[in-house]
């Protein structure tokens, strides 16, 4: 799990890009924000307008650029609240988010260990009698597929107090451990789950922080290949497919030339709603799992 500031997680992914409503979807009722830096609070509006953002006793200002994103960033703040959040636009726009808090943010990424529930983990029972600190909350990021960054969400999101009749969609894994965090910390713990089972550690990085590693050119190659031709795109998988399975050795029938093999299936770049997972193509991709695999 990795602390990230206020709100930070859709900076991964950049600005909504639509009119309405004026704040990113990430701003709800109930959401947690990062204590102790600047509080960076974004959305859209009408092109070239002024926008002001208030919270609690913290305001900020900002313009819309000619794409409509605005991005305006709070003083930092103690931990603490509940307080209520509201953007204005000059043209009279505006939304309010209420029950904000001021605490600590943390990130929940990785596999399906991440991804397994507290309604599937040992003593529920136990754990839904005890769920009673709703200053643990939990936004929970759907998965989609992307070739390309998404900007917002997939799916709708809600900031989700825990409580004996909502701790059950929680992951497991990061509720246990805000739940032990906030015993010592005495502060609101803010949980984003964005796992995705069987994502590789280079699933979490940026097609551009690939590039740098110089290690996977090939593979993002071929998925730009597939962004331009789908079509030339799966012939090229189907070719590096093949001759990673000629590479191995092994004798007998060729997997591809069998009559119940069908023929390679489209290639997909896995990315979950924030935008932060891309995949690229490998020949030791599980189909339907990780990285360009046949599907």
């Amino acid at each position: 799990m990795i602390r990230i500031p206020a709100a930070a997680m859709l900076l991964l992914t950049g600005s909504a890009g639509f009119a309405a409503p004026l704040l990113h979807p990430m701003f709800q009722d109930h959401a947690v924000l990062q204590r102790d830096v600047p509080i960076p609070v974004y959305g859209s509006a009408v092109a070239g307008s002024e926008i002001s953002v208030t919270l609690g006793p913290a305001t900020a200002a900002a313009r819309a650029g000619s794409d409509g994103s605005w991005r305006a960033t709070l003083p930092a703040m103690k931990a603490g609240g509940p307080y209520r959040l509201h953007a204005a636009s000059a043209d009279g726009a505006g939304e309010t988010v209420d029950d904000v808090l001021i605490g600590d943010v943390f990130l929940c990424g990785g596999q399906s260990n991440m991804q397994l529930q507290v309604r599937a983990a040992n003593g529920f029972a136990m754990e839904q009698r005890n769920a009673t600190d709703g200053q643990i909350r939990q936004l929970t990021v759907q998965t989609r597929d992307s070739l390309t960054p998404l900007a917002t969400f997939a799916t709708p999101v809600a900031w989700i107090p825990a409580a004996p009749d909502t701790i059950g969609g929680f992951s497991a894994s990061c509720y246990f451990f805000a739940r032990e965090l906030k015993r010592t910390a005495g502060v609101p713990i803010g949980l984003v789950a964005a796992p995705w089972g069987g994502s590789r550690v280079r699933d979490w990085l940026s097609e551009a922080g690939l590039r740098k590693l110089g290690v996977y050119d090939d593979d993002l190659d071929l998925l730009a290949r597939y962004r331009r031709d789908p079509q030339d795109g799966q012939r090229g998988w189907a070719a590096k497919w093949e001759a990673w399975w000629r590479g191995l050795g092994i004798s007998g029938q060729a997997p591809w030339s069998h009559p119940m093999t069908r023929p390679v299936g489209r290639l997909h770049r896995r990315r979950s709603a924030h935008g932060r997972c891309g995949r690229a193509a490998h020949p030791t991709a599980s189909p339907g799992r990780c990285g360009c695999a046949p599907r």
